[in-house]
């Protein structure tokens, strides 16, 4: 069952801090921000989506699956850009994604992580160190972003 969930602390913080940012204008979340929405132990994958991105739809299975085999060694921290967040559980719902995800409407949270486009996958290593971010076409990032996390759990990439 996909439920909704609030930014963490931290994020939400920042994000009361820079409500007077326009739509346009990055959170700029630094470490101590990628740290907060990594899992400790884990490799962790923050992915920006919304319900309208035709990438999304090809590249947010693939990753799911990946999380879903790998569980003990890899999450996801999925951030939903939709304005409209109704539409979100419908979405993920309807490509039998169960993620946890929380709300950032018009990406401003995703583009503080340094994604511009969705889909977006920023990387972090079990250490909360960022690794790589990746966007593009979403069977392209997905291919990336599963290579580059095999790599960080120590599986080569099929």
């Amino acid at each position: 069952m996909t439920r909704f969930l609030p930014l963490s602390a931290a994020l939400a913080a920042l994000s009361c801090a820079t409500a007077g940012a326009t739509g346009a204008e990055a959170l700029e979340l630094g470490p101590a921000a990628i740290r907060e929405l990594s899992v400790p132990g884990k490799v962790t994958l923050v992915v920006c989506f919304a319900s309208w991105s035709d990438g999304a739809k090809v590249a947010l299975p693939p990753l799911a699956q990946l999380a879903e085999s790998h569980s003990a060694a890899l999450a996801v921290k999925a951030l939903a850009v939709d304005e409209d967040q109704r539409l979100v559980p419908p979405f993920l719902e309807q490509l039998g994604i169960r993620w946890d995800y929380s709300p950032d409407p018009g990406g401003a949270h995703c583009r503080g992580l340094g994604l511009q486009s969705v889909p977006g996958v920023l990387v972090v290593d079990a250490t909360g160190a960022r690794q790589g971010s990746l966007e593009g076409h979403g069977a392209d990032v997905a291919q990336r972003s599963e290579k580059l996390a095999r790599e960080l759990i120590g599986e080569p990439h099929r």
